[in-house]
C-alpha cells in the first residue's frame, strides 16, 4: 500500500521487510489517470512499526532516473491528491 508519495519517492506498507539500497523496477497505476507508469526505485529506509498488534514495515522508495514523462505523470497524480 502506497502511503505517501512525491516526484522524489514513495512510502509503502508492506509486510515483507526489503534490503536496503535494492533497486528495482516499479510498476505504478496512477489512480484517477488510469496510467501505468514504470518507475526505478531504489529502497533508501525500513522502518519496522508494531502497532495495536500488527507488524508491518514502511519502506521509502527513492525514484531513480524519472523521465520528463513519468515526472509530469506523477506531478499531475500528486495534485489531483490522489492518496488523500
Amino acid at each position: 500500500m502506497v502511503k505517501k508519495i512525491s516526484i522524489g519517492g514513495m512510502l509503502i506498507k508492506t509486510n515483507s521487510a526489503f534490503l536496503s539500497g535494492k533497486t528495482m523496477t516499479l510498476a505504478l497505476v496512477l489512480a484517477r489517470e488510469d496510467l501505468l507508469t514504470e518507475l526505478q526505485g531504489r529502497v533508501a529506509s525500513i522502518m519496522p512499526v508494531a502497532s495495536d498488534g500488527e507488524h508491518f514495515f514502511n519502506i521509502g522508495i527513492e525514484f531513480l532516473n524519472v523521465n520528463e514523462r513519468n515526472q509530469v505523470q506523477l506531478k499531475r497524480f500528486i495534485q489531483l491528491g490522489a492518496l488523500e
